[in-house]
């Protein structure tokens, strides 16, 4: 019997609520790889691998809005077993994000660079 509300389980959908469940039960183990969740969940749908990632990654964004603490990483999923360890996972995300910013912004200035270069030599 879970101690969640039916209000909070209701909140989410019923693989949302399942990986919850999976997390929890490994609180303190390493971290749950997607295609383990999927399996695990029964998110079996299609045989397409890249398909169950998506999947596991939207019910992680799923409860993470529900106000579940949802770490994932190259080594998979868990649950943060801290406010500290959330708020490190949160700056590691928010580093990420600005570095793919700035590799955007750099992308685009050398595209355009190129394009007008180019431009000039059949101009």
């Amino acid at each position: 019997m879970s101690s969640e509300p039916d209000t909070v389980k209701s909140e989410l959908s019923p693989a949302a609520w399942e990986m919850l469940q999976l997390l929890r039960r490994f609180l303190n183990a390493r971290p749950l790889r997607a295609a383990y969740i999927a399996q695990a969940i029964g998110c079996t749908d299609s045989t397409n691998r890249e398909w169950r990632r998506r999947q596991v990654r939207g019910l992680a964004q799923q409860l993470r809005r529900a106000g579940y603490r949802v770490c994932a990483s190259d080594e998979g999923y868990w649950l943060a077993r801290s406010g500290v360890e959330y708020a490190e996972y949160l700056e590691a995300v928010q580093r990420k994000a600005i570095f793919r910013f700035v590799e955007r912004r750099q992308m685009a200035a050398a595209a355009e660079e190129r394009s007008s270069g180019q431009m000039r030599l059949f101009g």
